[in-house]
Order: C-alpha cells, then structure tokens, then sequence
C-alpha cells in the first residue's frame, strides 16, 4: 500500500471530527499538505503553538470522552517520561487520506499538553510496509531507545498478488510473519524496550471470493484472522502487553471504523485505537 496524496474532502472531515476551528483546521491542513519522511518533525515544529494547543487540546477532548480514560490520561502523562515508539506500516504512518490523524499522531499531540513529563513519541510507519521490511529496519527503532514499542504489522503481509503463472501468492507467508514477528520482539526485549503487540485491524468486507479487492490486490476472507491469531498467541506465549485491535474495531462498528477502502482506518478508528493503546500504557508506566 503505497502513501496516497491527502483528499482535501476527507482531511476537512477529519478536522470537523476533532472539533477544530476553522482557522486551526486551515492551518493545520497547509502544514500537513506534504508529509516527507515518517519522523519529519519539520511538519510539527511548522505549526503556531495557538494550533498546535487547541489540536491537542481537540484530541483530548475526543480521546478522554469518560471519566474512566481521563484518569488512565492522568496516569499515563504524569511521571516519568515514557519514550514510545510507534512501529507499523500505513496504519501507524502519518498520510493517509482515511484519517486526519493516526492513533500515534493523537498520542503524540496529547503529549504535547505536558511538555515535560508524558509521553515522548516517535513514529516508525512505512506505508507499505510488512514485517520482514520492518525488521530490515528495526535498528531505527532501536536507536531511539524506546521504554514501548507499538508494534502494528500483518495488514499487507497477508495481502494477495497474482505470479506470473497466474497463481496467487501472499506477500508474507504465515509462516514468515510468524518468524518476523519472533525475532523482532527478540531484538526489543534484549534493547530494554517492551514490546507491546496489537493484532491487525479488521477488513471491510464486500461480496465476493476475496474480503478486499482492489483490483492488483487482494485480502483473502480469512487470512486476516489468521495472522492476528499469531499476534494473540504469542503474546500469551511470551506474556507480552497487547492489544487485540481486530476485535476492539469490530466492537465500534467495522463500517465506521474502517475505511472505505477496506483496509485503512478511520479517524473514528483511530480514536479507538488511541484509547486502547492509552490504556495499556497507563499499566504499563514506569
């Protein structure tokens, strides 16, 4: 899944959702016309600190809607700093055009409400990206010396090409995502840093023979749970932090929370995510 330019349309929905002013939603829209590199804090430095505030604040606002996760907000942007780094593939990326911003860009802008203790973010998403090009690049995560690592693969492991023999074939087999997932949790947990695994999200099926069909690719029915089962066991296995993003989705409706694409997520999704993912953390906070 290559990185799509920002529809001006989703990006103004998006802004509406959070509740931005007018004036904060242009602005905001001009500085993130063209995202660069997935840690090109140029984009968040561009930004007038009234922008930046009233977007946290927004975030905030839509994030904490109980009083449950206000105090899991509390404890987890009090403290200790938590360096957090966010590691995925478009889902965890900044720059798709389903969503204004994604889960870890909420969090990141949350922490921007307790500068000096909370949450330091770094994001790791690749569009495209699946977890045998994650672990070919894991030494940038690991150079930020993160306490937790979001990691979010499998959504384009498991996505169908057709060979030149006309057979389908997985980008990554079972198999593979299986090993990748193993040895990148192995070189986190001999940095320092605790893995905490989410599980893919869920598909937005249509009819047919696959769930998602977009013409030069494809999503079988059931690999998608296939490959969050390997998520789920082995966090049990290894008694890892995680989150079953899958089932969290389809709790909140899968026709809102996921795209129209049938793969991305929300801004509603999103939201989701930056609760489930907040929560976890506030247990885990040093």
């Amino acid at each position: 899944m290559k990185r799509k330019a920002i529809d001006r349309r989703h990006f103004i929905q998006g802004a509406a959702l959070l509740g931005l002013a007018p004036q904060a939603a242009s602005a905001l829209d001009l500085s993130f016309a063209a995202p660069t590199t997935p840690r090109d804090e140029q984009i968040y430095r561009g930004l007038g600190d009234l922008v930046r505030q009233h977007l946290a604040h927004s975030v905030k606002n839509m994030v904490a809607t109980t009083n449950q996760l206000n105090d899991v907000l509390r404890k987890v942007m009090t403290g200790t700093t938590q360096r957090v780094a966010f590691f995925g593939d478009s889902i965890t990326a900044f720059g798709h055009r389903s969503t204004v911003l994604p889960y870890s860009e909420m969090i990141r802008y949350l922490s921007w409400l307790n500068p000096y203790e909370g949450i330091e973010v770094a994001n790791f998403g690749v569009a495209g990206d699946t977890s045998r090009n994650g672990l070919a690049r894991l030494k940038d995560v690991l150079d930020f010396r993160p306490q937790t690592a979001v990691v979010m693969f499998g959504t384009n492991d498991h996505c169908v090409l057709i060979g030149s023999d006309n057979s389908p074939f997985s980008l990554v087999s079972l198999d593979e995502y299986r090993e990748n997932m193993n040895i990148i949790v192995d070189h986190l947990i001999s940095a320092g840093t605790t893995p905490l695994l989410c599980t893919l999200p869920p598909l937005k099926p249509a009819f047919g023979e696959w769930a998602v069909n977009w013409g030069h690719a494809f999503w079988p029915l059931d690999s998608n749970s296939n490959y969050a089962t390997v998520v789920r066991d082995m966090a049990s296995a290894r008694g890892l932090p995680w989150l079953d993003v899958n089932e969290l989705l389809k709790v909140y409706d899968v026709g809102v929370t996921i795209f129209e694409d049938g793969i991305h997520v929300t801004t509603e999704g999103h939201l989701a995510l930056a609760r489930g993912v907040l929560r976890v953390l506030a247990g885990l906070k040093r």
